[in-house]
């Protein structure tokens, strides 16, 4: 576990680097294709070499998603959370009736969960109207409660949610939501930050209309590049508004990429590592890489059930990227995690009231089978050793 520490001691200690099998959802492995594509040689941001380079991974985030030319995809600087602020502002303002300093209509939250509540921590520091649907943390968002919310308060424009529940592990629907939402005329994003390249999602049949993406989670990519996909005639309608963030603009970030060009300094090696990544994804294809996942996750969970693990959440409620687990009796985190650092493998903890109660392995990147099976041999270990 991480340690503050002071200076005399930082100077003194070595960090040891391994080959870490990366079971926390994200930063995951990469390829080494794309480790190696962080030595291209270094170029400008203004020249045209990178204009080519960003026009590229727009596209290519397009296509790995079967999406047609009525969607383009935004890219920033920054982990999904910036890419999720840039998208839920531009949400409540494509959705606005004026051009204002913050958005005028009103956004709804579906939360049952932890990065749920972050969207409603952005929208308020930014002042934007919120409501709140909340429900717990192992049940799936209500449709007859979201109908009801909508009929209730015609001032509703935009409907938010998260996708995946990295915090549990859990799943939303998306259809039959985004049905909802465009049945009562309403803007509906999603943060996919930790589902989009794992799990299904059809954005045109779903009636996304803006979704949060990053390269370092199912995309097999670095952390530090996210992006936003929306449709293009909602980001037109942006050009014609401002929000109350200079950085996280995505109306003025997209007229920009359009031309080839970006508003700061973009981090540009990590620009290629996503290129090439995009490069495996493409031919993996979108349904391969979904299976992939999918057959990894029922590997995983037959073999935490074999060894009497139990869940969190019932089992057909999970993503196809990670499994949150209660920890077994006579079992801190840190006796499940210390040793299985120890043969290289990395877990991740619970968040808030789930910090002392549960564990969470995901399974992003390019981890093989073999590791996998080994994770759970060691595992089996760790749990005979109370």
């Amino acid at each position: 576990m991480a340690t503050g520490r002071n200076d005399e001691s930082l100077e003194e200690s070595t960090i040891v680097m391994k080959n870490w099998i990366l079971l926390n959802p994200g930063p995951v492995n990469v390829s080494e294709k794309v480790r190696q594509a962080l030595l291209t040689p270094d170029i400008c941001h203004r020249e045209e070499e990178f204009s080519l380079l960003l026009q590229q991974v727009r596209s290519k985030i397009l296509q790995v998603l079967n999406l047609n030319s009525g969607y383009s995809a935004t890219i920033l600087t920054g982990s999904g959370t910036a890419a999720l602020e840039a998208g839920i502002l531009a949400a409540c303002s494509a959705s606005a009736p004026s051009a204002k300093p913050r958005p005028s209509g009103k956004l709804l939250v579906l939360s049952n969960g932890i990065y749920a509540d972050r969207i409603v921590d952005i929208a308020r520091r930014h002042r934007i109207p919120t409501k709140v649907l909340r429900f717990p943390y192992d049940r799936r968002i209500a449709l007859d409660s979201l109908n009801r919310a909508l009929r209730k308060d015609r001032g509703i424009q935009t409907v938010a949610m998260t996708h995946h529940e990295t915090s549990t592990g859990m799943l939303n629907p998306l259809g039959e939501i985004g049905g909802l939402a465009k049945q009562h005329g309403k803007i509906f994003a999603i943060d996919a930050i930790s589902s989009l390249g794992a799990d299904p999602i059809d954005m045109e049949k779903e009636n996304i209309d803006f979704c949060v993406g990053t390269a370092g989670k199912c995309f097999h990519a670095f952390p530090g590049l996210s992006f936003v996909v929306a449709k293009r005639a909602l980001l037109k309608n942006l050009t014609k508004k401002k929000v109350s963030s200079l950085y996280f603009d995505l109306g003025n970030s997209w007229v920009l990429q359009e031309k080839g060009d970006t508003p700061f300094t973009p981090a540009v090696q990590l620009f290629s590592a996503f290129n090439a990544a995009l490069d495996e994804f493409l031919t993996e294809t979108l349904s391969g890489r979904i299976d992939s996942y999918s057959r990894r996750a029922n590997l995983l969970r037959d073999g935490f059930e074999s060894l009497g693990l139990k869940y969190l959440l019932p089992r057909h409620f999970y993503s196809n990227t990670l499994t949150s687990l209660v920890l077994p009796r006579g079992f801190s985190y840190e006796k499940i995690h210390d040793p299985l650092k120890k043969e290289r493998f990395i877990i991740y903890a619970g968040q808030n009231q789930f910090k002392r109660t549960m564990f969470r392995i995901a399974h992003m990147g390019g981890i093989p089978d073999s590791e996998l099976a080994r994770l759970l041999e060691t595992l089996a270990k760790v749990l005979r050793s109370r």
